[in-house]
């Protein structure tokens, strides 16, 4: 009896730890698509995927032997698990990882010769991260994506980006000093555009749905020459000048006004009226 027992539980654990590849296996799919030959795994159709879908996320999926994206939605199965596309020279394309349809963690992508074109770092379906690379293996740009703002790196240069439904609000900077700022709808310039040089403004110009409307150009001026610019010693000298010319103005008027003479009484003329006398009655 002992030894038929030990025999079922021998039996049970070998089918047990023989299920997951049979799955995996079962859950793989390979299909060539976009010039790509893709390997990738699906979700399990008895497990429910998700409980709703978020409108701004696109939701990978798969049916008919081919992988579509849709946003704020599916129809077939979700793609759950390790990715990988391949060339047709067997070299890798792009690799990463989804979670219920949704992109997670980090993808790499390279160019048909080896070399490495990209990189992206993913949370629960948006894009954080994203950087390229040159010929040589250097990044040569970087991507910061963050709630309504986006800041992107260039080298020395650097993009801020501010989105508010249809609008949009560009910062560039340079060595950290602000060289440009843009106002933006529906991808084209409306609103005010701005252009710096050693923090001030030297161009202005006014679109409206990309075509311009108003431009002034103020000219670079020294800082003796330029009435905008207000220091505070520059605001200290001007006050001191002012109390100085005010007093000295003061101190001239007194000098040429002459004194007052007192007002002088005639003796002809009485100072007070007698009362006339009362004529009697008679």
């Amino acid at each position: 009896m002992k030894v038929f027992i030990s025999y079922l539980i021998i039996c049970s654990a070998t089918f047990a730890f023989s299920q997951k590849p049979l799955k995996d296996f079962y859950l793989k799919r390979n299909l060539k698509q976009d010039g790509q030959n893709y390997q990738f795994t699906v979700i399990e159709e008895d497990k429910r995927a998700i409980w709703f879908y978020r409108q701004d996320k696109f939701y990978f999926w798969y049916s008919a032997q081919h992988v579509i994206s849709t946003q704020g939605a599916s129809s077939g199965t979700l793609l759950h698990g390790n990715f990988e596309g391949f060339y047709e020279n067997k070299q890798l394309a792009q690799k990463g990882e989804f979670k219920r349809g949704l992109k997670q963690g980090e993808w790499m992508y390279w160019r048909s010769n080896g070399t490495l074109e990209s990189t992206q770092k993913w949370s629960n379906g948006e894009l954080k991260i994203e950087r390229w690379f040159d010929e040589e293996g250097h990044i040569a740009k970087t991507v910061h994506r963050k709630i309504g703002k986006m800041y992107r790196e260039s080298g020395d240069s650097v993009s801020v980006i501010s989105r508010n439904r249809k609008k949009e609000d560009r910062f560039i900077y340079e060595n950290d000093r602000l060289i440009k700022s843009e106002q933006l709808k529906n991808g084209q310039l409306d609103g005010t555009l701005k252009e710096y040089e050693n923090g001030k403004c030297v161009i202005r110009q006014k679109y409206k749905d990309g075509v311009l409307v108003e431009k002034v150009a103020k000219e670079k001026k020294s800082k003796e020459e330029n009435p905008d610019e207000i220091t505070e010693e520059s605001e200290k000298k001007t006050l001191r000048e002012r109390l100085f010319k005010k007093e000295r103005k003061e101190k001239k008027v007194k000098e040429e006004k002459p004194p007052k003479e007192p007002k002088r009484v005639s003796e002809d003329k009485p100072t007070k009226k007698e009362p006339r006398p009362k004529k009697e009655k008679d």
